[in-house]
C-alpha cells in the first residue's frame, strides 16, 4: 500500500505507517504532497510518546515491533518533518523520555546505539533547543547520561555538548558542564566501576579533552592542579588502575607543552608532580604482570609497563631542566635498562628504550647528560652486550636499536663534555668501528625495501674512512651494505596486549645474511606518543 492511500483513510494507525518503506523518504522531504498530512498526525503528543516508546521499550510482540519499528522511528524524529522538534521540545515530558532510557543500570546495547543516534542529531541540529533542555532538566538529562560515562555512544554525545558555543539567550553549556564538575564525574565512575569498563572511561576522557578548545574553562580545569593530584593519587593507590589513568596524566603534558605554556604557575606545578610519583613508577617497572605469554612461558612485558615508558618519554619534551634531571639521576632509567636487555626479542621495547636515550643524548645540556651517562653506566652496558651477542641470530630485534643509540653516541664526540667520557670508555674505538658497517642512507631506501648486514670478522672490517663521513672517504676496499628487495626474514606479529609473545621465536636466519627491515630501525616512540594523545 501506498503512503497516500494509508494518510487519506479515515482512521489509520502509526503501525500502518512505519510499515511503509516510503515514509522515512516522506519525512525528510517537506516539499512532498503529503508531507504536512504526516507532520499534523506525528506532531501529535501520543503519537511522539509512541515514537518513543518504539525507540527506548523492548517489544517482542512482533518482529516489526522488535526490529523495524524502532529504526524506522529514529529516523522519523532525525528527519525534517516540520514543527516536530518543536513539538519535542515544548513538552518536557515528551523529550525527557529519552534520557530516563538512561535510568537502569544495564543498557541493551542496539537500542543505546538508537537513543543516542538521535539525542547526537538533536544536539548538532537543534543546539540551542537540546542546551536549554539540560540545563533546566540537569536530574532528568546529564545526570542520567553521565552514569554511563564508560560507554562511548554516551562519550559521542558529551563531545558534541562541550563545543557547542553560547545560545542567543546567553546559555553556556560548558560552563555549565563544568560547574557540574563533569570531569570530576570521570574520577567518580571510575573508582566505582567495574575494571571492564576502565579503559572505556580512560579513553573516554581522553577522546573529550581532544575536541575541547585549549581556552575552554573545562580543560582549563582538567590542567588544573586539583585535577591532577587526585588524578595522580588514584593512579597510584591502585597497581591495577594505573595504565588507564597515566595516559591521561601524559595527555595533559601534552597539552600544556603544545598550548599552555604560557600559564606560568600550571606548568611548573604539574611537572614537579611527576617527582613524587617516581617511585611508584620504578617499583612498577620493577614488578612483571603475573600473566605469561603462550610461546615460552615467560613473563609479558605488560600495557601498563609500556604506559610508563611512554609517559616518561613525553615527560623528557617538557624539558624543565630541573625536573628532567630528577628523573635521569633516578632508578629509573637502570630499570629500563634493565628491562631493555631483558626483553632482547620486544620491539616495542627496544623502540621506547633508544628513543629515551637518544632524546637524553642528543640533550643540550651537555652536563646533564654526562651525569647520566656516568650514572647509568651506558655506554659501558651497551659495549659489553653488543660484543657477547653479535653473532647471535637471536638478538637480530635487539642490536639494530644498539647501534642507533651507538650512533648517536659516536656523534656526541666532538661535543666538549660528553666527547671525553664517551671516547674513554673500554673497548669504544672496536665498537665504533663497528657502527660503520651497519650506516645505511635510508633516503635510498623504498618503504618496503630491506637491507642485509655482513658480518665480517676482525680483519675484515674497514681500517680507514671518517666515521660517518662522505663516501668518497671510505677505501674503495671497504665491504659494502648491500641493498635487496627481499622480505624479511620474518615478518612480527604486534600483539595489542603488546607481550613479549615472539620471544622465543625461532628465526631461520643465517648470521651471515641477516635482514632487518627499514621500520625496525627507523620508528620512532616520540611519533607513536604524540599520535595516540
Amino acid at each position: 500500500m501506498r503512503v497516500h492511500h494509508v494518510l487519506n483513510k479515515q482512521d489509520f494507525t502509526l503501525e500502518e505507517l512505519l510499515d511503509l518503506d516510503e515514509i522515512v523518504d516522506l519525512a525528510k522531504n517537506p516539499m512532498q504532497e503529503h508531507h504536512q498530512i504526516l507532520a499534523d498526525y506525528l506532531n501529535q503528543d501520543q503519537i511522539l510518546l509512541k515514537l518513543m516508546s518504539y525507540i527506548i521499550k523492548e517489544d517482542d510482540s512482533s518482529d516489526n515491533s522488535k526490529y523495524r519499528y524502532p529504526v524506522v522511528a529514529s529516523e522519523i524524529l532525525m528527519s525534517s518533518l516540520v514543527g516536530l522538534h518543536d513539538s519535542l521540545y515544548k513538552n518536557n515530558s515528551i523529550i525527557s523520555l529519552l534520557y530516563t532510557f538512561f535510568d537502569q543500570d544495564e543498557l541493551p546495547i542496539h537500542r543505546t546505539v538508537l537513543v543516542c543516534k538521535v539525542l547526537c542529531f538533536f544536539a548538532e541540529n537543534y543546539s540551542a533547543l537540546t542546551v536549554n533542555h539540560i540545563v533546566n532538566n540537569p536530574d532528568t538529562s546529564i545526570k542520567l547520561l553521565i552514569k554511563h560515562i564508560y560507554n562511548s555512544n554516551i562519550i559521542n554525545i558529551l563531545k558534541i555538548l562541550v563545543v557547542l558555543e553560547e545560545t542567543e539567550d546567553g546559555v553556556d553549556i560548558v560552563n555549565f558542564l563544568n560547574e557540574y564538575n563533569l570531569i570530576y564525574i570521570f574520577l567518580e565512575t571510575f573508582a566505582k566501576s567495574e575494571p571492564e569498563n576502565y579503559w572505556q572511561i580512560s579513553k573516554g576522557f581522553i577522546d573529550l579533552m581532544q575536541v575541547l578548545d585549549w581556552s575552554s574553562v573545562l580543560m582549563l580545569e582538567c590542567c588544573s592542579n586539583q585535577f591532577v593530584d587526585s588524578l595522580l593519587k588514584m593512579a597510584t593507590e591502585n597497581a591495577s588502575t594505573m595504565k588507564y589513568l597515566l595516559p591521561i596524566y601524559q595527555h595533559i603534558l601534552y597539552v600544556l607543552y603544545t598550548d599552555l605554556l604560557e600559564i606560568e604557575e600550571t606548568v611548573p606545578y604539574i611537572v614537579s608532580k611527576m617527582e613524587t610519583i617516581l617511585p611508584v613508577l620504578n617499583s612498577t617497572l620493577k614488578d612483571p604482570p603475573d600473566d605469561i605469554s603462550i610461546i615460552g612461558k615467560k613473563p609479558i612485558f605488560g600495557e601498563t609497563r609500556i604506559k610508563i615508558i611512554e609517559l616518561l618519554t613525553l615527560f623528557l619534551a617538557v624539558s624543565y631542566t630541573e625536573e628532567v634531571g630528577k628523573l635521569l639521576l633516578s632508578d629509573v632509567p637502570n630499570t629500563l635498562m634493565d628491562l631493555f636487555f631483558e626483553y632482547n626479542q620486544n620491539s616495542v621495547v627496544h623502540s621506547m628504550f633508544s628513543t629515551f636515550m637518544i632524546t637524553i643524548i642528543n640533550s643540550p645540556d651537555e652536563e646533564r647528560t654526562v651525569e647520566f651517562l656516568q650514572h647509568t653506566k651506558l655506554v659501558e652496558c651497551l659495549i659489553k652486550f653488543e660484543r657477547k651477542n653479535r653473532k647471535s641470530p637471536n638478538m637480530i630485534q635487539i642490536l639494530p636499536h644498539i647501534y642507533k643509540i651507538g650512533e648517536n653516541l659516536s656523534n656526541s664526540l666532538e661535543y666538549e663534555l660528553i666527547g671525553p667520557y664517551v671516547a674513554e670508555q673500554k673497548h669504544w674505538n672496536s665498537f665504533n668501528n663497528l657502527l660503520y658497517e651497519v650506516i645505511v642512507d635510508f633516503e635510498a631506501l623504498d618503504e618496503d625495501s630491506a637491507f642485509s648486514l655482513s658480518s665480517w670478522s676482525e680483519t675484515e672490517r674497514p681500517s680507514g674512512g671518517e666515521m660517518f663521513g662522505d663516501t668518497e672517504d671510505i677505501p674503495e676496499d671497504t665491504p659494502k651494505v648491500v641493498v635487496d628487495e627481499v622480505e624479511p626474514v620474518m615478518e612480527l606479529e604486534k600483539d595489542e596486549d603488546l607481550d613479549c609473545a615472539n620471544d622465543e621465536l625461532d628465526y631461520e636466519a643465517d648470521w651471515k645474511t641477516i635482514v632487518f627491515s627499514k621500520e625496525e630501525i627507523e620508528r620512532s616512540l616520540l611519533d607513536i606518543v604524540f599520535s595516540k594523545t
